[in-house]
């Protein structure tokens, strides 16, 4: 889910805009220990019909492990599944899902998905929701942050509140909320800062979705919620606090299979993807497809004018979707 493409606006400085010519690439030698992790939604899942049966097979020819790394639950990626099988492409069950922005992991076990427990471990004794959720509420019910008209009578909750609790796909490991969109980017900030402030270990990660796409994937409890805090905007903030983010999953998946760093290669279009590609700041390669969004393609070309030498690391195909990964994979292979 996304505010809109980024080739839907007139960019400013186009120096980068498709860096394909430009690249090499190190990894995918054939070794069987490559890892390709793919976000789902506007990325395998877009063009999957047309594209996802030569795309499978440019993977078995590298070798490479297959990830998918998705906002989804898992029960939401079985969806995708049958949704994509009713239109004749068939997603595969992948060796391991990183679900819900991070926040679970499974492995495929004999072609069922099962709960990775160390990853469940791990995270249980870094999260804790409830101190979160506490903080979270603090800052909630700041005066600044209040709804115009909210009489606070000792019993508040979180309607009363611009920054409003919304669980989509309830978790122990995540917190949902969405934004009037008078305070987004303040409150981004102030819950990053609260929660260092506070020693409490997470994630938080910021995303935007349009009133279409709220109305084909919300329901009328849902919408209610969001739809006072639109403003004059056609879109609304949604900031998740989890566990783990995409990249902590992708790094966790990597050490558990012994790869290297320059055999890891990642693909996504949305702001939640932004962990992924801050993985080739260490010689990871990550591609930010076609129709990548604006704050995703915002990161990449700051990375990327901060310092060239990323080319080879951060790229940015004029293809969407799975037809943009096969594009980048295919060409960065003919220069190696």
């Amino acid at each position: 889910m996304q505010i809109h493409s980024i080739n839907s606006y007139q960019r400013k400085n186009t120096t980068n805009m498709d860096n394909l010519n430009n690249v090499s690439f190190k990894g995918f030698h054939g070794n069987g220990k490559a890892l390709f992790v793919g976000d789902l939604d506007g990325t395998v899942a877009l063009g999957a019909k047309e594209h996802l049966v030569p795309f499978l097979k440019l993977l078995k020819e590298c070798q490479a492990r297959l990830v998918f790394a998705s906002g989804r639950s898992l029960e939401k990626f079985s969806e995708l599944q049958a949704d994509l099988a009713s239109k004749k492409a068939h997603l595969p069950t992948p060796e391991f899902l990183i679900t819900q922005n991070g926040s679970h992991i499974y492995q495929n076990i004999n072609g069922k998905l099962v709960e990775d427990q160390e990853w469940s471990d791990r995270l249980a004794k870094s999260f804790d929701r409830e101190k979160v959720l506490a903080s979270i509420k603090e800052l909630a019910f700041k005066p600044e942050f209040l709804m115009p008209n909210a009489k606070l009578n000792g019993a508040e909750d979180f309607s009363q509140s611009k920054l409003c609790t919304f669980e989509f796909w309830p978790t122990p490991r995540r917190l949902q909320f969405v934004a009037d969109s008078s305070i987004s980017e303040t409150i981004f900030r102030e819950i990053k800062d609260k929660l260092r402030a506070e020693g409490l270990s997470a994630r938080v990660i910021r995303q935007f979705f349009t009133k279409e796409e709220n109305d084909v994937t919300c329901n009328a409890a849902q919408r209610a919620i969001m739809e006072p805090r639109y403003g004059k905007n056609n879109y609304i903030t949604q900031i998740d606090i989890t566990a783990a983010n995409k990249g902590d999953g992708v790094e966790f998946l990597q050490n558990k299979f012994k790869v290297r760093d320059k055999e890891v290669v990642m693909a996504g279009n949305d702001s939640n993807d932004i962990s992924m590609a801050k993985l080739a700041l260490s010689d990871r390669t990550f591609i930010g497809v076609g129709n990548r969004t604006e704050p995703l393609e915002i990161y990449m070309l700051n990375l990327l004018g901060e310092n060239r030498k990323l080319e080879d690391k951060l790229i940015l195909p004029k293809k969407e979707g799975l037809s943009g990964i096969i594009e980048a994979i295919n060409k960065m292979r003919a220069r190696n």
